[in-house]
């Protein structure tokens, strides 16, 4: 009589197993970067919109981003009266978006004499995001210019 061997050994099982885990472990680490990356675009495209609403304000207000007569000076999305900044306008709540979803720390600069602006984000990636008043919208380093006054991202 014949003794029919049916289902898998232990080693087979062992093996099929080990491999299940390998691929998992491959795919949980490209999930992180995929998520990473995701939110870095989330941050470019938030800049990108404060920098619409600051146009829209300075065009509502005989081209200027702020009517004070000081430099204004920002490391967190203050709402800031007199500038584009305000409390309930666009750019604040932009801004307060792109924090509360990505935790990016904004530096945003304005000229004391309101023609200005800079603002940059610090990415995930470990890069920064930069938009400022003559247009400029992507990486740099300029988180130094915004801070020593240039008020320009591309001037590195």
């Amino acid at each position: 009589m014949t003794k029919l061997n049916k289902g898998f050994t232990l080693i087979e099982l062992l093996v099929v197993i080990a491999i299940i885990g390998i691929l998992s472990g491959l795919i949980i680490v490209s999930m992180s970067t995929a998520t990473q990356s995701a939110n870095d675009a989330r941050v470019q495209a938030g800049a990108d919109q404060l920098r619409s609403a600051a146009m829209v304000y300075a065009i509502s207000n005989s081209n200027l981003f702020s009517s004070t007569t000081t430099a204004v000076n920002l490391t967190a999305c203050t709402a800031t009266p007199s500038t584009f900044m305000l409390a309930g306008g666009d750019a604040k709540t932009v801004c307060d978006d792109i924090v509360d979803y990505d935790t990016a720390t904004p530096s945003i600069r304005i000229s004391a004499d309101g023609t200005a602006y800079c603002a940059a984000f610090d990415l995930q990636a470990g890069t920064v995001w930069c938009v400022d008043s003559i247009g400029y919208s992507g990486l740099t380093s300029a988180v130094a210019n915004c801070d020593e006054g240039t008020l320009d991202c591309a001037s590195d």
